[in-house]
């Protein structure tokens, strides 16, 4: 048996090599496994790398890795072992090719995993900062509008009450109608961009249901007078008072179907039906059903009208961006309810939105009615805090006009807390964006710790952060957002001033 066969017996590789030379490097016998040899030749005329062996201290044995070999048109990634054998040098190749190829594609691949994963960082990055930017802008584009948008809406109002010729009052009611318009277009872009960054939070808390229609009611019957429709809210008598629910959100969808019909109706009526579908315990599923004879739509576009930015199109021009049932549909969605629409083309037609709540343990004591002051020994005392000077002077004429406030003016939170220990007001008008504190600070400085609390209604330009309302719902009594109809900020005031 030959030295490289006894040898060979003792490793279990396959694609390995034994080559052994003498000192001077002069092959003296080879197996020829994975490359031919010529024997009596020089290891180095087969490649530059054996060159090395010439400087190896060859009383230890060497292992090198990951060697490239290019032979015979061969490429070739070996281990090599260089050791003394006897008065022979004995070289070992193993070729792990295979091995170190597939390692190196797995390295390549975790390597473009891991620039790939950084470079999606780096564009989240990015994404959030231009959507950082995007709500600040259109945060601060908002608020900058709604000033503008409050003085047309209130001093529209006002017009239309002094002696006006016909020509003058049908300019007015253009005016008054195309604010309301750009009013509405301003909150739907705000609410389908909180909509699609998911911060359009739902707060439920116990309200009065009942009141808020009531409310609702006296904010549209004129609307729909004014197009000689009529209207009717009709409320189950099975229907409890208060409700567990987010208030602000159902008015936003009651308003929304409301503003739908009244779009879409031009000769009939529009009827709003709240009624119990289940009651047991402290649960609660009751629908709201929006009804009118306007157009209607046909079965194939049912879907469609939810969808952004679908809008019916009619034989006459109607104003509008084509979001208000999809923001309707979506924040129906995020409370947990469902939305469906019948409807006959040219007959009418009747959405409903369904519910499913809580109502509170116990209701709470009956409330003495608003009175509706006519002289000076029945008026009462509100405070009005706004900085805004074009705000202010909508707001104190939209008081003024009513003859039933003395109204006295901060025109900053800290001045609100001082004029308040001074005097026993029973209302105040308080915006949330002001100077030294915001208004949310100021009504806690006022209300903390007193029994008797004062009725506070926030007016703001901002759509306040829900959690943050969350926090000092025990301060404010509610929030108008501005814009608002002059009527509205008159019901609201009625429902909390005693």
């Amino acid at each position: 048996m030959s030295i490289l066969k006894s040898i060979r017996e003792s490793y279990i590789e396959k694609n390995t090599q034994f080559i052994l030379i003498d000192n001077e490097g002069i092959i003296k016998e080879s197996d020829n496994v994975l490359f031919h040899c010529e024997i009596e030749n020089l290891i180095t005329d087969i490649h530059p790398f054996f060159l090395s062996i010439n400087h190896l201290n060859l009383d230890d044995s060497y292992d090198l890795t990951c060697v490239h070999l290019d032979i015979n048109n061969k490429e070739l990634i070996c281990d090599i072992s260089v050791k003394k054998h006897n008065s022979y040098i004995l070289i070992i190749i193993s070729d792990f090719s295979t091995h170190y190829n597939s390692f190196q594609s797995l390295a390549q691949s975790r390597n473009e995993t891991a620039i790939a994963s950084e470079l999606m960082e780096i564009e989240n990055y990015i994404l959030n900062k231009k959507q950082a930017f995007k709500d600040k802008f259109i945060a601060n584009f908002n608020h900058e509008l709604v000033s503008p948008i409050l003085s047309l809406l209130t001093f529209s109002d006002a017009l239309k009450k002094t002696q006006l010729t016909p020509e003058q009052k049908d300019y007015s009611e253009i005016i008054l109608s195309s604010s309301d318009t750009l009013k509405n277009m301003v909150n739907d872009i705000f609410d389908i961009t909180k909509i699609e960054t998911g911060n359009l939070d739902i707060v439920n808390k116990r309200f009065s249901l009942k009141r808020l229609v009531k409310v609702i009611k006296a904010d549209y019957s004129r609307r729909f007078r004014r197009k000689n429709l009529d209207f009717e809210i009709i409320y189950a008598h099975d229907m409890p008072d208060y409700i567990v629910s987010d208030k602000l959100r159902v008015n936003q969808i009651i308003s929304n179907l409301l503003n739908n019909a009244l779009k879409y109706t031009e000769t009939g009526s529009v009827t709003v039906a709240i009624d119990t579908v289940y009651r047991r315990a402290r649960k609660l599923t009751f629908n709201i059903k929006v009804s009118d004879t306007g157009i209607g739509i046909a079965k194939e576009y049912h879907d469609y009208i939810f969808e952004r930015f679908n809008r019916l199109e009619t034989t006459k021009a109607t104003q509008g961006n084509g979001l208000g049932l999809s923001i309707t549909k979506d924040i129906i969605g995020l409370m947990g309810g469902e939305i469906n629409v019948k409807s006959i083309p040219n007959q009418g037609s009747t959405f409903t939105v369904t519910f499913r709540v809580t109502t509170p343990l116990r209701a709470p004591n009956k409330e003495s009615k608003p009175e509706n002051p006519s002289n000076d020994s029945t008026k009462k005392e509100v405070l009005l805090v706004e900085d805004n000077q074009s705000d202010q002077l909508s707001l104190f004429k939209i008081l003024a006009s009513t003859k039933s406030y003395f109204i006295d003016i901060a025109q900053n939170g800290n001045e609100a807390v001082k004029m308040h220990k001074q005097k026993d007001y029973d209302l105040i008008l308080m915006d949330y964006k002001l100077n030294s504190i915001d208004g949310l600070e100021a009504s806690k400085l006022i209300n903390k710790g007193k029994r008797n609390k004062t009725p506070i209604i926030m007016v703001t330009g901002i759509k306040i952060n829900e959690s943050l309302l969350q926090q000092y719902h025990r301060y404010v009594n509610d929030i108008i957002n501005k814009p608002f109809l002059p009527e509205t900020l008159i019901e609201r005031i009625k429902m909390h001033i005693k």
